[in-house]
């Protein structure tokens, strides 16, 4: 099944007094540098960097990729000098994943979603649906997507006196929606590295495998170009 398919399902199903916006902010990664703009003295790692640290502790290795030696092995025992590790089929596919997207684009990534209703309108049934659609790309060990910052939860209920703090952070959100702008709230809803697959993933023109009934499809359609187009001489 297409995984842009139950998004679509629960965007069908928002009625004409709603709106549902989701939204990618994202820009190509460039380790830190005060070339490129960040006071910092040295240049940050490259993120590949991380992922081939992460495959080299899982593999035992060091970070020239060769195996560490086993410190517990018998003096007299030539066979058991170097550590091997024993993956899982689930550890291996990991790596295969991380070897994979290692070699591709990488992107700074902020994924941001907003539902507003006109008064009266309000349904809050629509909001769990929309989170739990991210929910299947949250695989154990990998690049998961979650709700790390949100302003419909009940701060309200435990301290009455944010109300107002509540809704500046409703209309900063929809303020930096209009303008394409992700900062981290919480220090912990920062931005994360998605490569081009991975995005790709994520958002992309449904196909045709994508049905739903409620929303209907634009075909494309091509035409002459204008007669009075201007063209180089």
């Amino acid at each position: 099944v297409d995984p842009i398919t139950p998004m679509l399902e629960i965007l069908g199903n928002i009625s004409p007094q709603e709106r549902v916006y989701i939204q990618y902010v994202c820009k190509p990664f460039r380790p830190e540098s005060f070339k490129n703009g960040q006071l910092v003295r040295k240049e940050g790692p490259s993120w590949e960097k991380g992922v081939h640290k992460i495959i080299n502790d899982m593999m035992k290795r060091d970070e020239k990729g060769d195996a560490l030696k086993n410190e517990n092995a018998a003096a007299d025992s030539p066979f058991t000098e170097m550590l091997f590790s024993r993956l899982t089929d689930g550890e291996r596919k990991l790596i295969e994943i991380m070897e994979r997207n290692a070699s591709k684009y990488a992107y700074d990534t902020g994924i941001r979603w907003m539902y507003l209703a006109k008064k009266g309108h309000f349904n809050g049934d629509n909001i769990s649906p929309v989170i739990r659609s991210f929910s299947q790309w949250d695989i154990i060990g990998r690049n998961a997507v979650g709700a790390r910052w949100r302003t419909d939860a009940g701060y309200k209920d435990f301290f009455p006196n944010l109300k107002k703090q509540i809704d500046g952070w409703k209309k900063q959100e929809h303020s930096e929606y209009k303008r394409r702008l992700y900062f981290n709230k919480s220090r912990n809803d920062g931005t994360k590295i998605f490569t081009a697959e991975e995005l790709a993933s994520l958002w992309h023109l449904p196909g045709k495998v994508a049905l739903t009934p409620s929303l209907g499809r634009i075909e494309s359609a091509r035409s002459e170009a204008p007669s009075n187009l201007p063209i180089g001489q």
